[in-house]
């Protein structure tokens, strides 16, 4: 038999795969949208509020990092001559204060480069993205239109 012909020999199956074509269509435009807010999403939070939490959280370490560093100041100043204080708990606060502010320094830069990276990976992938919703919009649909076509036709000759 040739390759451009078919043997049909069941037009309810026919109009079965019309159909589970249809629903395959309308179920992948579904995942196609449902994905599309996921990444929007993900997104939203990788370049605007993972970097806004880590510079929300910077600027908090660095203000307590100056009270510690002044409470340190004002415990070492002396009262006396030859008076002095070992101030441990302000020096102690201040190493503390100032390992969470290069932390925050250190997320933020992380945070930033992520975002950074993550609109690379998505301008590179927007075309895959597209051509398979052009699949879907397109492609789909107008096999649909053909099969239906064709699918009325063999019910007009059958009957």
């Amino acid at each position: 038999m040739a390759a451009d012909h078919a043997d049909v020999r069941s037009v309810e199956q026919l109009d079965h795969f019309l159909e589970h074509t249809k629903r395959y269509r309308t179920q992948l435009l579904k995942e196609l949208e449902n994905l599309e807010v996921e990444i929007r999403r993900l997104s939203n939070w990788i370049q605007r509020e993972a970097p806004n939490y880590w510079n929300e959280e910077l600027r908090r370490a660095r203000h307590a990092y100056i009270e510690a560093q002044e409470a340190l100041s004002r415990c070492m100043s002396y009262v006396r001559q030859g008076e002095r204080r070992p101030c441990t708990e302000q020096k102690k606060r201040v190493r503390v204060t100032k390992d969470r502010r290069d932390l925050c320094e250190e997320r933020l830069r992380t945070a930033r480069g992520a975002a950074g990276a993550w609109e690379r990976e998505i301008q590179k992938n927007q075309g895959k993205f597209q051509r398979v919703r052009d699949m879907a919009d397109a492609d789909l649909l107008v096999a649909v239109g053909q099969l239906t076509q064709q699918l009325e036709t063999l019910v007009e000759y059958a009957g």
